[in-house]
């Protein structure tokens, strides 16, 4: 994120230190309503940090797992919003070597990102250590 300046909006929710950083983050949560995600019934949450108002809406019952979420960059310009639905939860998938293969399709070629690295500041110009020197 930092080193391609790009924004991923739900990079948080891959982190193990999430419940720490939605209490350093989170200002307020409000509870909306109870409503239905695809047939689902869910609870509609909103919550807002410094730079980004958060909904989430998560389905009750015994699977209290996120069925939407919609990030708004309040602070950006025009306010631009991240949705991301989350259907068809596989809780046990069946993974195996072939899960973690890529086979490319020919014609195809990797994009490359220009990271944008911070350039370090100029050396400042150091004092002669010389005292009264000419």
């Amino acid at each position: 994120v930092r080193d391609l300046g790009m924004r991923l909006p739900l990079a948080a929710l891959l982190l193990n230190r999430l419940p720490a950083e939605l209490q350093d983050r989170v200002r307020s949560v409000n509870y909306v309503e109870k409503t239905s995600i695809y047939g689902t019934a869910s609870h509609h949450l909103a919550a807002r940090t410094d730079t980004v108002d958060l909904q989430v809406w998560v389905a009750d019952g015994d699977k209290p797992l996120p069925q939407r979420i919609v990030l708004t960059y309040k602070k950006a310009a025009g306010q631009p919003q991240f949705w991301a639905q989350f259907i068809d939860w596989n809780l046990a998938p069946q993974i195996d070597n072939a899960t973690f293969s890529v086979q490319i399709p020919d014609g195809l070629q990797k994009v490359a990102f220009a990271a944008q690295l911070p350039r370090a500041a100029p050396a400042a110009a150091k004092p002669s250590a010389k005292k009264g020197g000419k």
